[in-house]
């Protein structure tokens, strides 16, 4: 009946037009046919019977979910439409549903809610939960870069001039270095660390091994004919070094 008197022979102008025709032959025409099967016409029978028996409507948008599956993986996450997506450790292996909606991405587990994110657009996005990770990998999310040099000016100058070298490429791996650096603190105390970064830096050497090397050895507490961990006070300390009255003009007059 549709296609009979709402389709076909007619011409509409666009998309809008069709709708507005058909909203208006539904209302005011064909609800108001006496129907062959009931004897009723339809705008009666909704109001009298069917009208109390419908819901409200959602009061937010509709949204038409696509439904996937995706496995996580060692990292955690999943990937869904070219993004990743975290979830909680115990997940990593397993194969969760995934609801993809307008504005959210859903993880289920046995049809059991595991996970929602805000949907990233675009693609090569990460969505990313740090609660999702186990206590033992906390320290080296909450620790960034600006973390880790804000904790090397606190242990000292050469600390901090150590993890500023580690961290200029800006990479996963060098924060990760860093990092081990700083954790070195925990077991040696700052003290000895700013020792060790200081003759580290003396031989150009901003390797974490070499670092630890230094305090395994208790290099940082001694002193050698090639280094001394003592910071001089005063310019007596150098051997080399000439007070600076004697680069002045007056100098000519030794040669006269």
């Amino acid at each position: 009946m549709v296609k009979e008197q709402v389709i076909a022979g007619m011409n509409y102008d666009d998309l809008a037009s069709i709708n507005t025709f058909a909203r208006d032959w539904c209302a005011h025409k064909i609800a108001h046919v006496v129907c062959s099967t009931t004897g009723q016409k339809p705008i009666d029978v909704f109001n009298n019977e069917e009208r109390s028996e419908l819901n409200q409507l959602p009061s937010g948008v509709f949204d038409m979910p696509i439904w996937t599956e995706g496995k996580v993986h060692n990292d955690h996450h999943f990937v869904v439409g070219g993004n990743f997506y975290s979830v909680p450790t115990r997940h990593i292996g397993a194969t969760v549903q995934i609801r993809m909606g307008l504005k959210t991405v859903q993880a289920y587990v046995n049809h059991v809610l595991i996970k929602t994110h805000v949907r990233k657009e675009g693609k090569g996005q990460w969505a990313t939960d740090q609660n999702d990770y186990p206590d033992s990998a906390q320290y080296y999310l909450k620790n960034t870069a600006g973390v880790c040099i804000e904790t090397a000016q606190q242990i000292g100058l050469a600390t901090e001039e150590m993890i500023k070298k580690v961290l200029v490429d800006g990479t996963k791996t060098s924060l990760r270095k860093a990092q081990s650096i700083l954790r070195l603190a925990e077991h040696y105390g700052n003290s000895r660390l700013e020792e060790a970064c200081l003759r580290a830096i003396a031989f150009d050497n901003y390797s974490h091994k070499s670092l630890k090397k230094i305090l395994v050895e208790g290099l940082d507490q001694k002193d050698t004919k090639t280094f001394s961990t003592r910071q001089a006070a005063n310019t007596e300390d150098f051997a080399f070094l000439r007070a600076a009255s004697d680069y002045t003009s007056t100098m000519e007059e030794h040669y006269e």
